[in-house]
Order: structure tokens, then sequence, then C-alpha cells
């Protein structure tokens, strides 16, 4: 019996149209950086973390350089 590791196939199915739709609107405007969806998502999250304000990055790396900058530590 072959077991899948992992299966997304029942939630493409289901989210399908609202991601292509959001593929499509960030596609179409060129909204990579800076854009509506990142607005939101950036209000949307702090709002979540019960924060004021939340910057989106893009990458693991980004999201983790930025808060050490910020706070002065550098190599070593």
């Amino acid at each position: 019996m072959k077991i899948p590791f992992v299966s997304f196939k029942p939630m493409e199915k289901e989210l399908d149209k609202e991601l292509r739709a959001a593929f499509e609107r960030v596609y179409t405007r060129s909204w990579y950086i800076e854009g509506c969806e990142d607005e939101a998502f950036e209000k949307a999250f702090a709002e979540f973390c019960g924060v004021d304000y939340c910057v989106g990055t893009g990458n693991g790396l980004d999201a983790l350089m930025l808060p050490l900058k910020a706070l002065g530590v550098g190599e070593g």
C-alpha cells in the first residue's frame, strides 16, 4: 500500500478559484511589493498579533535580519 507523504489536492481544489483570482490581481497590476495585497496582509497580521505594525518581508532571512539590525546586532 502506497501512502503519500503529503497531499495538498483537497485544499487546492477548495481554494483554487480564490488563489487564482488573487494571483491574477497581483500579476496584472505588478503589485509584487507594496501593493494592496501586501498592505492588507500587513494590516491583518498586525491585528492578529495584537500589535500596531507589521512589515512583510520577501523571505525568512530578511525576516530574521531586520530585527537583528534594528537591535544593533552585527557580525560575531
